[in-house]
């Protein structure tokens, strides 16, 4: 999971799509393209999901529903957090 304070949505890969058992009959429709993650690319997603995403440890954590937009092609990581899902959390990314 990559964790990108710049990024203005939460994206989950197509391959991790498949890892966590879902299908593209699960997804919600998103009509909008996205820039950035392919340099000098925009992107049609496949679509949408919300995911129950959890943060911290067992004796202390927080929990919260996170929509991603589905990008139709595999990533590095199985998804990033953007400023959407920095603001459910109330997460502050500490930058070197």
């Amino acid at each position: 999971m990559l964790v990108d304070g710049g990024s203005s949505i939460d994206i989950l890969f197509r391959n991790s799509l498949s890892a966590l058992k879902l299908t593209p009959a699960q997804l919600k429709l998103y009509d909008a393209q996205f820039w950035g993650v392919l340099p000098g690319q925009s992107s049609v997603p496949l679509g949408q999901i919300t995911l129950l995403v959890q943060f911290g440890t067992p004796d202390h954590f927080h929990t919260e529903f996170v929509n991603f937009v589905v990008a139709d092609f595999d990533g590095t990581y199985h998804a990033i957090l953007g400023r959407p899902s920095l603001t459910k959390f109330m997460a502050v990314p500490h930058y070197s």
